[in-house]
């Protein structure tokens, strides 16, 4: 292939230079000098560029928006030279291939994303000795990495989103999961709340800033005895911008010290926190952060390090890389050496479904409730795991919660109440300020190319037919991105499909349905019925079955925003991406937790879900998305009176203590709850027509009133024995006054 005729030396590479700088050079000792390399990663904000001159690697970024500095930086540095073909990864190099085309005269060798930012880290731990440190207080300590005791570790790239990958080996990882609330989330909210006009001067700003002139605390809630008998510190924090919803300030009271400080705590807290149990639920212990929001900026990694602790209890240990931004664009040079052979085999990337078809049964029983996962959403949120009635005990928590949204609102909209905020956002589009798959990639959205051969394509039919026939009459091909026309068809020929009885199904994946493949399709169709006897029931469009992401699917929440002037965006539409942002989150973290424990079972409760359709919507969606439909999601109908009716039933002035809180919770449960996408129903119990089931209820009834009668009666005893204690109690006070005055 043009353009490919340099191969990289590795040997003896390390850090040259000022070993403490920000993204140093990378010397290449045996590497020839007039050898043309050049790498780029562009993201969704910034262009990440990677170049070899005068025996080293240099690291360079731009503004995704300036792309005409980044072809003035490459004329400059006559990095064109000789050269056809650029290696790149990331969206913008399917978005803009065109451009580099049209302005340098230069075809993008478009890498896959995620192939890169792994092949990027394993460079970096096994090549460059001193490439990895920990961060811990202030202090950077270089972490020796063992090469033959890498593998597996969890890799969290922090890029407008965020990215989460399980790696086993060289090139052979697995995309485990990830989050839309990453550093452009940030770094948009920052624009909006600091005014602030770049991420380096929003990291400055929360430098100097006070996170808990605006954070609620535990101590803020319940005081500290209280949260000392939980066993909690009373500095623990619970709710970020939870302090925000109880005073009448506005924006502008706030410092953006202050602002800034808060909002980079709340958002690494998170990222931390998901990283930990992703990491937890895969039984992994090295834990390393890239990306281009870190920064190597002290406070993020701080933050970092100390939520991967606090959670993991010193069982983990975030890990940085010295060249955290670059990671897609190392991996994209290091594909100059893609026809290295040794240990390329590669796991299939696998995505949770987007699949939301079907209905999770309602019913709940006495048997059949315990155990399960109650997500309280207040200020903040807590995650209780009920095991069985009297037994249960408190998982975790999130500071992302209720507070916070109302919190936020509050600064961004000006509305004074949750309602006024629900009410904004069925009117808003967050897509107004959220940046999407289609932002970063294009209309087409982010496909993986197929990059095997036959043989791959073939085993990946077969083990299709495997899982979705089930049936000996029905023989499924996969069509997908091939160039070679002729061998796609003889693999699909290569079938015992000749047999009249034999049905026959085309599989064709969706993120290839262009015009150019739909004729591929059809040549492939007229080949198959000319050469084979086979009744064609259809084709079959598939979303799933590689790693493909619709265009419509939010990358980054708030990662659109441009301006730092927030009277450039309407209010509904910030009211509906923070809602979006926040409620995703919530399902993502609790679909975590509820498989960590081994949980199927999700009840949710709370003011801030306070029955609102939308809320729950997207709770359920997340969920279902997150879980492929295995987790049960329901929501309580006095989701925001449990803890007061449980308190009521448990007082012992009442005399009836015996009817504990949880009992009550259980007959909440086994009541209305409300499971699915519409609207509680809210309907009065039927009466029985039964004789003998009213006679049944009669005969309760009278008992309930004896067992009342008789508990009346023990309180008049109770408050008679008191009485004469008192009356007695007050004969022994006089007696001993009177001994007294003699």
């Amino acid at each position: 292939m043009g353009g490919r005729q340099v191969v990289l030396d590795l040997g003896g590479a390390e850090i040259r230079g000022d070993f403490e700088k920000r993204n140093p050079p990378i010397a290449l000792p045996k590497q020839r000098l007039d050898s043309s390399l050049l790498a780029l990663d562009i993201g969704g904000t910034l262009i990440k560029l990677v170049y070899f001159a005068d025996g080293l690697l240099h690291f360079v970024k731009f503004e995704r928006r300036r792309l005409h500095e980044c072809f003035d930086f490459i004329r400059s540095k006559n990095l064109i030279s000789g050269k056809v073909r650029f290696q790149a990864t990331g969206g913008g190099a399917f978005k803009f291939s065109g451009k580099f085309k049209d302005d340098l005269g230069v075809t993008l060798e478009k890498l896959d994303e995620i192939d890169s930012v792994v092949a990027g880290a394993n460079f970096l731990l096994k090549e460059i000795p001193g490439a990895s440190f920990t961060h811990i207080d202030g202090r950077r300590k270089v972490v020796e990495i063992d090469k033959n005791n890498l593998y597996p570790y969890l890799l969290v790239n922090i890029g407008s989103g965020v990215g989460i990958i399980k790696v086993t080996g060289n090139r052979k990882f697995e995309r485990v999961t990830g989050t839309h609330i990453g550093g452009g989330t940030i770094f948009g909210l920052a624009k909006l709340l600091t005014g602030c006009l770049s991420y380096d001067e929003f990291l400055k700003m929360s430098q100097q800033g006070d996170n808990l002139v605006l954070d609620l605390i535990v101590k803020d809630i319940c005081g500290e005895l209280v949260s000392e008998k939980q066993g909690l510190s009373s500095s623990t924090l619970a709710s970020s911008f939870g302090k925000v919803i109880a005073s009448k300030t506005t924006l502008s009271d706030y410092k953006p010290e202050d602002l800034a400080t808060t909002l980079l705590s709340a958002f690494t807290y998170n990222i931390a926190q998901i990283g930990f149990l992703v990491a937890a639920l895969l039984g992994l212990k090295r834990v390393f952060f890239g990306g281009s929001y870190i920064r190597g900026h002290p406070s993020t990694m701080d933050n970092i390090s100390y939520a991967i602790n606090y959670w993991s209890k010193g069982q983990m240990e975030a890990t940085f890389f010295r060249h955290e931004g670059f990671l897609g664009a190392l991996g994209a040079l290091m594909s100059y050496n893609d026809h290295d052979t040794e240990d390329t085999e590669r796991e299939c990337d696998h995505e949770p479904s987007a699949n939301m078809d079907g209905n999770l049964t309602s019913e709940h029983n006495e048997h059949s409730i315990f155990p399960y996962l109650l997500v309280n959403v207040g200020s903040g949120v807590s995650m209780i795991e009920v095991i069985e009635k009297w037994k249960y005990q408190r998982i975790i928590g999130t500071h992302l919660g209720g507070g916070t949204i109302l919190g936020l609102a509050r600064l961004l909209t000006g509305c004074t109440s949750y309602a006024e905020l629900l009410e904004l956002s069925q009117r808003g589009n967050n897509l107004a300020v959220d940046l999407t798959v289609g932002d970063i990639y294009g209309e087409q959205g982010y496909s993986k190319p197929w990059l095997g051969g036959v043989t791959e394509l073939r085993e990946t039919t077969e083990a299709l037919l495997a899982t979705v026939s089930g049936a000996h009459s029905l023989h499924y091909l996969t069509l997908a991105k091939i160039h070679d026309l002729e061998a796609f068809a003889s693999c699909a020929l290569a079938f015992p499909i000749s047999a009249p009885s034999f049905t026959f199904e085309i599989l064709f994946w969706s993120f290839v349905a262009t015009a150019n493949c739909l004729l591929v399709v059809a040549k492939l169709v007229t080949l198959l019925l000319y050469y084979s006897e086979v009744s064609l029931l259809g084709i079959y469009f598939l979303a799933s079955v590689l790693h493909f992401l619709a265009a419509s699917t939010t990358a980054s929440a708030f990662g659109k925003v441009t301006s730092n002037k927030l009277s450039d965006y309407k209010a509904e539409d910030l009211a509906a991406a923070l809602l979006n942002a926040f409620t995703y989150n919530l399902g993502q973290i609790s679909w975590l937790v509820a498989k960590l424990s081994g949980l199927k079972k999700i009840f949710f409760r709370g003011t801030y879900i306070c029955g609102h359709e939308k809320i729950m919507d997207k709770i359920s969606r997340s969920l279902r998305y997150w879980s492929k439909g295995q987790l049960q999601t329901t929501f309580l109908c006095h989701e925001e009176f449990l803890g007061a009716v449980g308190a009521f039933w448990s007082y012992e002035n009442m005399g009836i203590d015996e009817l504990a809180t949880k009992e009550v919770i259980k007959q909440v449960l086994l009541g209305a709850p409300y499971v699915g996408e519409k609207s509680p129903s809210w309907s009065p119990r039927k009466l029985s027509d039964n004789k003998d089931d009213q006679m049944t209820s009669q005969m309760e009834l009278e008992k309930l009133r004896h067992e009342n009668t008789e508990l009346k009666d023990e309180v008049s005893r109770l408050l008679k024995e008191n009485a004469e204690l008192r009356a007695k109690l007050g004969e022994s006070h006089d007696n001993n006054l009177q001994n007294s005055c003699k």
